[in-house]
């Protein structure tokens, strides 16, 4: 399947990009994809930024950690992002359709002076009150995160200020 991008998504990371914001791409894909991940990032407008994907060989037994869960792989890159760049603060830009919200409001509660915010698009369904949200959610101060359905609802977000 042809990626697609999230309608709104490029122009949303563009605006940010022109207000400052370096951008990293993250995703549980592995690294064998990045030719056509690149060319798409690029075709359909995303800023520059640097990428993330999994290190996976059939040839040894890092095809057995790929296997493990993308959430793990997930928390770890995020975690290091946080401890290598102490003086930023992240928005963290993910949908529901796996573990992103559990994975980042987990790391919104171990490093609240971290993550300035968390959005979330809506992949699932999931209502935002339900109880999913609510278990991940629950204990960050109300307004830290929010669900989305495409880029455009976003345009009223703006870049945490310098601390």
């Amino acid at each position: 399947l042809p990626f697609r991008a999230v309608p709104g998504m490029a122009v949303e990371y563009c605006k940010w990009a022109d207000q400052g914001a370096v951008l990293f791409y993250l995703s549980a894909s592995p690294w064998q994809l990045w030719p056509d991940l690149g060319a798409f990032l690029r075709e359909a407008g995303f800023p520059l930024g640097a990428v993330s994907l999994r290190y996976a060989r059939i040839k040894d037994s890092s095809l057995f950690d790929f296997i493990g869960s993308s959430a793990e792989y997930k928390t770890e890159t995020i975690r290091s992002l946080l401890e290598r760049f102490p003086d930023r603060r992240f928005i963290l830009v993910g949908d529901s359709g796996e573990s992103d919200p559990e994975v980042y409001a987990d790391l919104a509660k171990a490093h609240p002076e971290k993550v300035a915010r968390i959005l979330i698009r809506d992949a699932s369904g999931d209502p935002p009150g339900g109880a999913r949200y609510r278990r991940a959610f629950g204990d960050l101060p109300q307004g830290q995160w929010r669900l989305f359905k495409d880029g455009v609802e976003l345009n009223d977000e703006r870049l945490p200020a310098p601390d």
